[in-house]
């Protein structure tokens, strides 16, 4: 029994250290942290847009049900600022998806999946004219759109020079996601 009154005791100590730090303590950690200026050659998407990773990838025969299963979770978000965040977070997977397929040498696939981000990006740009016309507020989610937005500015460019076989459709991807990030 004492045992056990140890055991609960640790368990809710943890859980209230946990619970009392703050998660703009977290957020101020990655502001500064997409602040500093990394080195052309040095620039990795698995740390800027950790935890967004390829996965399944156009080519790929169940591509169709994570697009299905995106599509379907952007059906039950409510709010512009929201779908805004969604757009650019989906925005953000597809330019992770092409730098792999770039790296695998699948010039063509890494377009139609730029041309995805570019929809996305588009669609990004819509909700949040309609959030700031309706004059919705941003709040939690201006901080995570201004993160992956300033993140592909670092990273297109860069991604660009690597692959000069999509370097067209990666300007159209960098250029929509300033003209986004000048409007959040």
């Amino acid at each position: 029994m004492q045992l056990m009154k140890k055991l609960v005791g640790s368990f809710l100590l943890v859980l209230v250290l946990l619970l009392s730090f703050s998660d703009s303590n977290l957020v101020s950690a990655q502001n500064e942290d997409s602040k500093t200026s990394t080195p052309a050659s040095e620039i990795n998407s698995f740390e800027l847009f950790w935890p967004i990773s390829a996965g399944k990838t156009v080519g790929d025969s169940l591509f169709f049900v994570k697009n299905l299963k995106e599509n379907l979770r952007g059906l039950i978000i409510f709010g512009m600022p929201q779908k805004a965040d969604y757009a650019v977070f989906l925005a953000t997977k597809r330019v992770v998806e092409a730098e792999k397929l770039i790296n695998d040498g699948k010039v063509d696939l890494a377009n139609e999946t730029l041309e995805m981000a570019l929809v996305r990006l588009e669609k990004g740009i819509a909700y949040t004219e309609k959030a700031l016309t309706a004059g919705t507020p941003f709040s939690d989610q201006a901080i995570s759109i201004k993160n992956r937005l300033t993140n592909l500015e670092a990273f297109l460019p860069w991604l660009a020079l690597r692959s000069g076989k999509n370097k067209e459709t990666l300007n159209a991807v960098w250029e929509r996601v300033q003209v986004l990030n000048q409007k959040i």
